[in-house]
């Protein structure tokens, strides 16, 4: 019988076939870099089928992660719906929220924007680690996006609101993980030093009505503000000027949201409304970025219109595209280390979000995320997207603000206004420079001195200010008073406060002022923007006042600096109705000055310290019927060689502040230190003391739960070189 010639495969030879294709794929996939199993596949290979044959045959070691991954409880409800998922309708729904060291009722609701997204809403004087509200939303590995664009608007110096990860767990089971990002509101701008911030949202579909102006909440008298500042800048590019529209805006966080909104998506980086604030205090508009609430991935036609905008017109000016080129051009330089940043956040939260996926497969869609953000679209010109067509819709003309706008941006034509009629005889105007040489000078009404404009009062010069009228310079300050000779500024009638002698800076100017004697102010709002001091100075990089006299103030401070570096030296602050001096997010020193108070209606703190770095000594705090020196809003204060006499509470510390009390006399204080917390969404407050004398006090210390006092011989050098002493 002949043997058949069709060769049987045997059961051995079939076993060692599959045990080679098995141990090719294992090393295949165990070898291959994670970047390559993102790419495109051949033979219609689906992303799919690519991440089960990962999950397979991927036999990499899969990383461990440090990060603790909190868990939100979200209970019952005593309304209709027990359950968090059954839950339905647009409404709030009280219900128990618990965390690591949390427990209390909240609000919930769906999230409007995002399927299976929740909205958290806790009460004003229980906020949950400093948020008063949160939105979490399912997350998976594309999440990791979010992180990376927190990451991006960090580098970029943009307001942000922190985005984490968390598990929630309702109706007895884990609902799984949530991305949890901070919820921007006044809470979250207080936070971040911009308390006298009115939050808006502005849309540039020109198809919305709706987007035709900011949308303010409740603030009218600033959504005018923003709208005249609108109406002005548009107006000045209709007549061929570009001065105004890089007045309106913060430069710098300006460009930086655009170039950002850019970045994420290569939709239409106008597709969605943006967050901003109008800050009182400066008159200036500031992006806030928040995530786009829409994954549109299409490419954005760059021929469509937009609304006309502040952003899009400081892009249209030399100046603001040399600055948005400038600020692109400086993340590419920056990318390996914002690599670094991004891998950092991979090793702390890729293990987590990958879930079941394997490893492999989430480093390599994280990788493609990052070079999509970091590469593709960063080497991509923006401006054929961006520098888009703006038009002013239907109903601009009845929307925005008829006539002239009560604030005015400075432009090119504000050369040559100054000096008034009144002052023309007396008033040196030198180019760029305004001198008031030695002389009366009568101040019947406002006196705003433009844009552009250098300001010097030589000795012997003196004002009288009539009631309820202001003097505001809108650039640089020199006052070269002497002790001799003085430059006096008073009320011209007993009893009747003049407003405010103001300075509203940009960024690089600077203010000197020397044997300044100021009385009879009581601060005001001019030009848009609201001066709480007597003397009120904002937005200076640098702030030096020498051997001056501040008295007899009866708004809410003597003297109030926001911003920039400061010297305050042989100065007397005394017999103010309120506060006395007050600085805001200043780094400086406070050295060889009194504060007193005589008056016997007086309310005043002697030198309130907010979001500060300041070093104090060698001063006299004396009378003050409220606080002496009171340090709020997470300021590092370091207080030396003082004298504190006769006051209600000599060293107030609050809101995550640090002060370091040292070598100091306390003497016939009703309470000598005060730590605590004023305001929920902070925590305590730190008083580290040193060696100091106390006598005839009546009280030592009054401390709440949140703070702490702690008893430290000696300075370390750390916080001596922190305060530049030794």
């Amino acid at each position: 019988m002949k043997r058949s010639p069709e060769r049987r495969i045997g059961l051995g030879r079939w076993s060692l076939g599959t045990a080679v294709v098995v141990v090719v794929l294992f090393g295949a996939f165990s070898l291959v870099p994670p970047t390559v199993l993102e790419g495109e596949w051949p033979m219609r290979i689906r992303p799919d089928e690519v991440s089960l044959y990962t999950g397979l045959f991927d036999r990499r070691p899969r990383a461990a992660t440090a990060v603790l991954v909190e868990s939100y409880h979200i209970g019952a409800s005593r309304q209709q719906e027990a359950c968090l998922l059954d839950q339905t309708g647009p409404g709030w729904k009280r219900r128990w929220f618990e965390a690591e060291g949390y427990g209390d009722s909240a609000e919930v609701r769906r999230s409007r924007t995002t399927e299976g997204g929740w909205s958290v809403k806790f009460e004003r004087e229980a906020p949950f680690n400093t948020q008063r509200r949160i939105e979490l939303i399912p997350a998976g590995l594309e999440s990791m996006r979010a992180k990376y664009l927190e990451i991006l608007a960090t580098e970029l110096g943009l307001l942000t609101p922190e985005v984490s990860f968390v598990r929630v767990i309702a109706c007895g089971r884990d609902l799984g993980l949530y991305l949890k990002e901070e919820w921007v509101g006044p809470e979250f701008m207080e936070k971040h030093g911009l308390a006298d911030a009115a939050l808006f949202e502005q849309g540039f579909d020109t198809e919305r009505p709706d987007h035709l102006v900011p949308i303010f909440e409740d603030d009218m008298l600033a959504a005018h503000m923003v709208r005249s500042s609108v109406q002005q800048v548009h107006n000045e590019l209709e007549n061929g000027s570009r001065d105004a529209v890089s007045k309106a805006l913060d430069k710098q966080a300006a460009l930086g949201w655009l170039l950002l909104r850019w970045l994420e998506t290569p939709g239409d980086p106008f597709g969605e409304e943006g967050l901003f604030a109008y800050r009182w205090n400066t008159g200036l508009i500031v992006p806030i970025y928040r995530r786009g609430r829409v994954s549109d991935r299409t490419q954005v036609d760059t021929t469509v219109a937009i609304n006309f905008n502040l952003i899009s017109a400081l892009l249209r000016t030399p100046a603001g595209r040399a600055m948005f080129d400038a600020r692109r051009e400086k993340l590419i330089e920056q990318r390996a280390r914002l690599k670094e940043r991004f891998a950092a956040a991979d090793a702390a939260w890729l293990p987590i979000l990958a879930g079941s996926t394997s490893h492999t497969t989430a480093q390599a869609r994280a990788a493609a995320i990052a070079d999509e953000l970091l590469i593709e679209r960063l080497d991509t010109d923006p401006l054929m997207a961006l520098d888009r067509p703006m038009v002013s819709g239907p109903g601009w003309a009845t929307l925005v603000d008829a006539g002239s706008p009560e604030r005015s941006l400075p432009s090119s034509a504000d050369h040559g206004v100054f000096p008034p009629p009144s002052l023309r005889l007396k008033v040196l105007v030198q180019h760029d420079t305004v001198v008031f040489p030695r002389g009366k000078y009568v101040i019947e009404e406002d006196l705003i001195i433009p844009h552009g404009y250098t300001v010097v009062l030589e000795q012997g010069a003196r004002f009288t200010i009539a009631p309820g009228s202001s003097v505001l310079c809108q650039g640089p300050l020199f006052v070269r008073g002497t002790a001799r000779n003085p430059v006096f500024v008073r009320a011209q009638q007993d009893n009747a406060p003049f407003g405010t002698f103001a300075v509203s800076c940009r960024e690089g100017d600077r203010c000197e002022i020397s044997g300044l004697y100021i009385s009879g102010g009581s601060g005001a709002r001019i030009n848009g923007l609201h001066h709480p001091g007597m003397v009120s100075i904002h937005g200076a990089s640098s702030t030096t006042l020498v051997s001056c006299v501040v008295s007899g103030s009866s708004g809410e401070e003597a003297l109030d600096i926001k911003g920039g570096d400061v010297l305050l030296k042989d100065c007397v602050f005394e017999d103010g109705h309120a506060g006395l001096v007050d600085l805001d997010r200043v780094t400086g020193v406070v050295r060889d000055c009194v504060f007193k108070n005589g008056r016997a209606d007086s309310s005043a703190v002697g030198l309130s310290v907010n979001g500060s770095h300041l070093l104090v000594e060698n001063c006299s705090i004396l009378g003050m019927k409220d606080q002496g020196s009171s340090s709020g809003v997470a300021s590092q204060v370091l207080m030396r060689n003082n004298r504190f006499e006769g006051n209600r509470l000599a060293i107030a510390a609050k809101d995550l502040s640090v002060v370091y009390v040292y070598g100091n006399t306390f003497r016939d204080n009703a309470v000598v230190l005060g730590a605590y917390r004023k305001k929920p969404i902070y925590g305590g407050a730190r008083l580290v003391l040193g060696t100091n004398v106390y006598e005839g006090n009546a009280r030592d210390r009054d401390v709440d739960p949140h703070s702490s006092i702690v008893q430290q011989d000696s300075l370390n050098a750390d916080v001596l070189k922190l305060f530049g002493t030794r």
